[in-house]
């Protein structure tokens, strides 16, 4: 009787061993899944910053364009002006060239009388 007694003992240790080893399986497994878990998270907080990193890079860029656009129209419209400055600076000289060519002539008619 005690023979039996003792090997059932034995079977329920082993039991035992064997439902602590599933359940240590058990354990690591969800630990497993848990760093899955983890790791797919970092994975798209990562992706999800490139992504705003080239939106940002993009954003950027248009904003520079623009700037550059600007500059040169400001550059042009500059040039612009002075190149009418110039126009009107040249238009005034003939003027008072004329306007003195004009004077001497009458200046020598005057003379061209007195005489």
């Amino acid at each position: 009787m005690k023979g039996a007694n003792v090997k059932e003992e034995e079977r329920m240790k082993v039991k035992e061993k064997e439902r602590m080893k599933v359940k240590e399986q058990e354990r690591m497994k969800v630990k497993e899944q848990e760093r899955m878990k983890v790791r797919e998270k970092e994975r798209m907080k990562v992706k999800e910053e490139e992504r705003m990193k080239v939106k940002n890079e993009e954003r950027m860029k248009v904003k520079n364009e623009e700037r550059m656009k600007v500059r040169e129209k400001e550059r042009m419209k500059v040039k612009e002006e002075e190149r009418m400055k110039v126009k009107e600076e040249e238009r005034m000289k003939v003027r008072e060239e004329e306007r003195m060519k004009v004077k001497e002539e009458e200046r020598m008619k005057v003379k061209e009388k007195r005489e």
